[in-house]
């Protein structure tokens, strides 16, 4: 899963590998997983499938005009033709078979000029170009309005005061101008910008207060602002810009309470920026200014809200980020800066819904996510975290106003991109249906809105990709999946290895939770919400995991993913512990979602493949770990022998006499086929705990034999402990011959301290003393 791993393995000291025998433990609680429910809030409908089965419809070009909604369509038997719905299945149906048979008319540049549908159509009986149609929504109301013998290839339409504004090429005056009253004889040259059969080129187009804008270029030299009110003599120019580095330096036509924006580049004198218009000439001037410190602006998308216009910059400081603007220059300023620095938020689909502006944008903690501004720096803010990997982007795409609530596509990487709604809220931020289930993305293409609903395209993997329908009803009371915030360090209380299973308590699920305070942790917008876990992956390689839902039982926690998920509540008796292996060290752990308790049982399995959103399960996971501690491991004998030094004559000196090193002793004591064991592997030293003295003096020297010290009397609640490097040695009395002994325990060093007393008889695994006890032998003779 991005951003995070299933525990599968930990970092660990193994310092020895023993089979796990069955220590405290029940079997796995019987039954099986369940799935949680899938909570359908919202209703998204397939209007039609228009092309049975699973091929495409091939639904595109659509526009609303008042109840009624037109678009191009394929069934698969007339082609690509006209069609029209009112959202329902009985009121979807073609409208007319323009080109007869399998062959298509399609349809293009849909417009609606005062209630009626105007066109481009391939024309029947030459079917090389497109012509100009119009519709009242019937079969016989759909006609041909002006036909070519050539075939024209008419394009850009907008309409004005009733009449169509559209570009076409009659072959006589190359690409212009023209405009249509939906009558043949209505339909004329509106303006040869270009005299002769030479061509200009068309875009953005805007029609308001009574005339309609647009964008002239020619011959790639310049483009130059127009405005028409569809009439030859109302068709004046308002500004030519040069453009000799950029392919398209006006765009981005704008309406600001009936004044014309936009932003151009002009390689006369290198200025780029924000401009507006009154429609004259003189009125069409910069907005921004150098003075103003706005001066030289890379401007893309623009939008109207309100009294404001918001668009998205780059300054030459700051990368793209959202700016705003009254249409004065020291009113135009950048409004937040999202992403710090020169990399830019990636601003984009600007949209206005009822005075909110929308937006996609990412900052240094966020992908890209959905965001809202009401045009000021704090009211600037993130609507909702969608995709909540680490770094990972939901990308909201698509964004439509329909009657005031917002509907986008989103990825919330686990749903694949599905249709999305919001109110600006974080609760009013939801998946309208998971319309192809799982992972995959029913893909929708949104359209325009029909009133209150919206007509989009998907696939449900059954139908292909064809046309759905949603309204803006209010979102029901549903319940929002919590979130969890793995900045924290959820862990366990720490435990040390060969602790007694009796003893081993665990830690309450509450407070592993409360552990990844104050930096990380659930949050859950419901009311008097609960909090709980669903471990979807253990480390079980060095131990067994455990809970218990009453403190007393225990129960394995058996094999856990997402689909086999356990929950377990955060209250005052559940809790969970780890079994460690014989001798293992290290930091074993689980990954766990959140869980607030509106679905299954507190010890139940789950299936948690569906999380987030309206569910009872977080989307993203986090792991929590739990540290075995090394303690010390008493040595000890396994096979018992006699460990002998060499005999020494009754009459040796003192010089020679330098006994054995301890060190020495066990190697002998191994040699005579004696076996003793530490896991811990640490220095050797002996714990004396007897001595026989009766016939001479046992001695020891920690300086290698340069000073001998006699060994003091000796028993197991008072040793005597040399380490590994000092001797022992033993001085006969004059004229004995026979053998003496001392005994010792083994002792590992771990504690207590060279040349001093320690009790030996501590019964503990940790002691650092053998309860075995090794004997040692010299013969004097």
């Amino acid at each position: 899963m991005p951003g995070i791993s299933f525990l599968n393995w930990f970092p660990s000291s193994h310092r020895k590998k023993n089979a796990l025998g069955q220590r405290g433990r029940t079997p796995l609680l019987a039954g099986k997983t369940e799935p949680l429910e899938k909570r359908e809030l919202l209703a998204a409908n397939l209007v039609s499938d228009i092309n049975p089965g699973i091929e495409d419809g091939d639904v595109s070009k659509l526009i609303s005009i008042g109840s009624i909604a037109y678009f191009s369509a394929n069934e698969g038997i007339h082609g690509n033709e006209l069609w029209r719905t009112d959202g329902t299945e009985t009121g979807t149906f073609l409208v007319k078979d323009i080109v007869s048979g399998s062959n298509s008319s399609a349809p293009t540049s849909l417009t609606n000029v005062d209630g009626t549908l105007f066109f481009f159509a391939r024309n029947p009986d030459f079917v090389f170009g497109w012509e100009l149609w119009k519709s009242d929504g019937t079969s016989a109301g759909t006609t041909l309005i002006k036909s070519s013998s050539d075939g024209s290839f008419p394009e850009s339409l907008a309409s004005n005061n009733g009449k169509l504004i559209f570009q076409t090429n009659d072959l006589f005056h190359g690409n212009e101008l023209w405009v249509s009253d939906g009558t043949n004889s209505g339909t004329m040259l509106l303006k040869d910008h270009v005299p002769g059969a030479d061509s200009s080129r068309f875009d953005h187009f805007l029609s308001m207060g009574g005339v309609t804008y647009y964008v002239s270029q020619v011959s790639g030299q310049y483009e130059q602002l127009w405005k028409t009110d569809g009439t030859p003599s109302g068709t004046t120019l308002l500004k030519e810009f040069s453009t000799q580095t950029y392919s398209e330096t006006i765009r981005g036509l704008t309406d600001l309470n009936e004044t014309l924006y936009f932003s151009a580049f002009d390689d006369s004198d290198g200025f780029k920026g924000l401009w507006k218009s009154d429609g004259t000439p003189e009125g069409t001037v910069p907005v921004t200014q150098a003075s103003e410190g706005n001066g030289s602006l890379s401007i893309g998308s623009i939008v109207a809200v309100n009294s404001s216009l918001f668009f998205t910059a780059r300054d030459g400081i700051h990368g793209s980020e959202l700016w705003v603007s009254d249409g004065t220059p020291s009113g135009t300023r950048l409004l937040k800066d999202i992403y710090p620095g020169t990399v830019g938020s990636s601003l984009g689909q600007l949209t206005n819904v009822n005075g909110t502006l929308f937006f996609s944008a990412s900052d240094p903690f966020h992908g890209a996510e959905l965001w809202k501004s009401d045009g000021t720096e704090e009211g600037t803010v993130l609507v909702r975290d969608i995709r909540l990997d680490a770094g990972a982007s939901a990308s909201p795409g698509s964004l439509t106003n329909v009657g005031g609530v917002l509907f986008f596509t989103a990825d919330d990487g686990m749903h694949g991109r599905e249709l999305w709604r919001s109110d600006g809220t974080f609760v009013g931020t939801v998946m309208v249906e998971d319309i192809s289930l799982g992972s995959t993305s029913s893909s929708p293409s949104l359209l325009p809105p029909l009133g209150n609903q919206l007509l989009f395209i998907a696939n449900d993997d059954v139908h292909g990709r064809e046309l759905w329908v949603t309204d803006n009803s209010p979102v029901p009371a549903h319940n929002n999946a919590p979130e969890l915030n793995i900045a924290g360090n959820p862990i366990l209380t720490q435990i040390p290895e060969d602790l007694r299973v009796s003893r081993n308590r665990g830690t309450l699920v509450r407070d592993i939770l409360a552990s990844m305070a104050p930096n990380g942790g659930i949050t859950d917008i419901d009311p008097n919400a609960k909090q709980g876990m669903a471990i979807i992956g253990a480390n079980q390689t060095s131990g067994i995991w455990q809970f218990s839902t009453n403190k007393k039982t225990w129960h394995d926690f058996g094999s856990t993913s997402t689909s086999s998920a356990l929950l377990l509540a955060a209250d005052s008796k559940t809790r969970i512990r780890f079994l460690p292996n014989p001798d293992f060290v290290g930091k074993p752990g689980f990954t766990f979602v959140a869980w607030d308790q509106t679905e299954g049982t507190n010890g139940s399995y789950v299936q948690a493949t569906i999380r987030g959103g309206t569910s009872s399960l977080s989307y993203q996971p986090e792991n929590a770990f739990i540290t075995v501690t090394q303690v010390n491991d008493s040595p000890s004998v396994s096979t018992a022998s006699v460990i002998n030094f060499d005999a020494i004559p009754k009459t040796i000196s003192d010089q020679a006499n330098i006994g054995l090193r301890v060190n020495q002793m066990y190697d002998r004591f191994i040699g005579a086929g004696g076996g003793f064991y530490d896991v811990d592997g640490v220095t050797r030293g002996v714990a004396l705990v007897g001595i026989d003295n009766q016939n001479g003096h046992w001695q020891y020297s920690l300086d290698a034999a340069a000073t001998w010290v006699d060994i003091p009397l000796v028993k197991a609640k008072r040793a005597f402990l040399l380490n590994a490097t000092s001797r022992i040695r033993f001085v006969p009395n004059s004229d004995f011959t026979g053998s003496s002994t001392i005994s010792f325990a083994i002792w590992d060093t771990t504690s207590e301290s060279n040349a001093s007393f320690a009790n030996v008889l501590s019964k503990s695994r940790t002691s650092p003393f053998s309860s075995t006890r090794i004997t040692a032998a010299i013969n004097v003779i």
